[in-house]
């Protein structure tokens, strides 16, 4: 016999009634449930794109892994990092083909966890979940507005970034992104068609750029 056993999944005639005190009942199962679809196969695909953000990351920090460990560590923690992410993507890509959702992974917590620490369960995931969000926003933001000062200071060899001109571009930032959400949503999907395009044809050009007109330099470091 197998050491697994396979369960047929109830019917909704056979789930319990509301008396039953259960969380989910033949109420529950008939009301019609869905997600609305806002972005098509091209537009989630740029924004995966552009969410990943593989170069934009790379390039500034890269040369963080030249005086932590030189360009060794750099090959060879490419080798130990992509079989990691790997088996991240595989689960994620597994978990939402059972169960596509259109929030985080508090949906699956709820539905995955036992029954009796369920909601302790996912009441902790959602905020870890919450201030995950809040914590990349912030770093997203603050690399931004460290770009854009540079981008200035670069331009205009008379300026003289300060801390408070990163604060106020970070705000701004955030006051655009915040409008955006709120009362221009439906642009969102075809910034995302933009900002792909973008992300494929700045790499085209950096790439260019790089092999032909930077100064070549020894294997050895």
């Amino acid at each position: 016999m197998s050491a697994y056993e396979v369960k047929p999944v109830p019917s909704v005639d056979e789930l319990p009634s509301k008396e039953s005190g259960s969380d989910v009942t033949r109420q529950d199962a008939r009301s019609p449930t869905g997600v609305k679809r806002i972005f098509n196969f091209t537009q989630i695909f740029f924004f995966a794109l552009s969410y990943m953000a593989s170069w934009e990351s790379i390039i500034p920090n890269v040369g963080l892994a030249f005086y932590n460990g030189g360009p060794r560590a750099l090959v060879w923690g490419c080798f130990i990092v992509f079989p990691g992410v790997l088996c991240q993507v595989a689960s994620f890509a597994e978990l939402s083909s059972i169960q596509p959702i259109a929030g985080a992974q508090y949906h699956w917590t709820w539905h995955l966890a036992p029954a009796k620490y369920r909601r302790s369960i996912t009441w902790f995931q959602g905020w870890i979940t919450w201030f995950a969000w809040i914590s990349l926003l912030a770093g997203v933001v603050n690399i931004a507005a460290n770009v854009t000062t540079t981008l200035a200071a670069t331009s205009y060899p008379g300026y003289v970034a300060q801390g408070w001109h990163t604060i106020l571009i970070m705000w701004a930032y955030l006051l655009v992104l915040g409008l955006l959400n709120m009362y221009a949503f439906w642009i969102i999907p075809y910034i995302e068609i933009f900002a792909g395009f973008v992300h494929i044809a700045l790499w085209i050009a950096m790439a260019a750029v790089l092999l032909a007109m930077a100064p070549r330099h020894h294997a050895d470091f």
